[in-house]
């Protein structure tokens, strides 16, 4: 009797278990909780692509995804297709809030896009974040060509470049003075002039935070030397 009731009291763990699972719980005692964007419908965001930065609007937001309206771009909506990585920026009196993440799907009879909820997003403050701005005298490269630093954050840089860039560009920027280089998307663009010639001055958004600068007291920054062989 005793080892039929053993017997049952495994099965019926087993069937629980196969039951939770289909239910999608997966216990994880060690991994933090995912914290998903909460967007109101109608909010006005900006979706920066390679071409050009357009404004769309919110039209739902789900656990796993948030759906927006197609942007148009000169009455034509723009080709946005699925798998294509994206970069977001809601602003409000508060602050910026960014992110990058992937689109799942097209409506094309509905015009709208499905965007996975992404795994991190940024909310910054307006003129909160230590910005270091000497920085004339440093020697920067953006995607392999002489740059002049406007101003450099942990997460984020403003530069002149020769480069031929554009919003929603992926680039490269690295500073001779200073460890690591910082990899991130082009969040604006204007025309400038570097050396006498034509140029762009770029806005860039870093995916994670430079290791070449560091936060020291009162809110400012210093940039971390980089050491030579030996």
């Amino acid at each position: 009797m005793e080892e039929l009731a053993s017997v049952g009291l495994v099965g019926a763990a087993s069937i629980l278990a196969g039951y939770l699972v289909a239910l999608g719980f997966r216990p994880d005692r060690t991994r933090k909780p995912r914290v998903n964007l909460d967007l109101r419908p109608g909010t006005i965001a900006r979706v920066i692509v390679p071409g050009g930065a357009y404004r769309c609007r919110i039209d739902a937001c789900a656990p796993q995804y948030i759906t927006f309206s197609a942007p148009l771009h000169q009455d034509t909506f723009v080709p946005l297709r699925p798998g294509q990585t994206v970069v977001v920026q809601i602003g409000d009196a508060g602050g910026l809030l960014t992110f990058r993440s992937e689109i799942l799907a097209r409506d094309s009879r509905a015009h709208t896009l499905c965007l996975a909820q992404p795994r991190h997003f940024r909310h910054s403050e307006r003129r909160s974040e230590p910005r270091l701005k000497e920085v004339d005298d440093f020697r920067v490269m953006v995607d392999g060509q002489t740059a002049r630093l406007v101003d450099l954050s942990a997460r984020g840089a403003k530069a002149v470049t020769a480069a031929h860039v554009k919003p929603g560009d992926r680039v490269r920027l690295s500073i001779e003075e200073a460890p690591g280089e910082a990899v991130g998307s082009v969040l604006e663009s204007r025309w400038d002039t570097l050396g006498g010639r034509p140029a762009r001055e770029v806005r860039i958004m870093f995916d994670e935070p430079f290791e070449g600068v560091a936060e020291v007291r009162r809110g400012h920054l210093t940039l971390l030397r980089a050491t030579g062989p030996g």
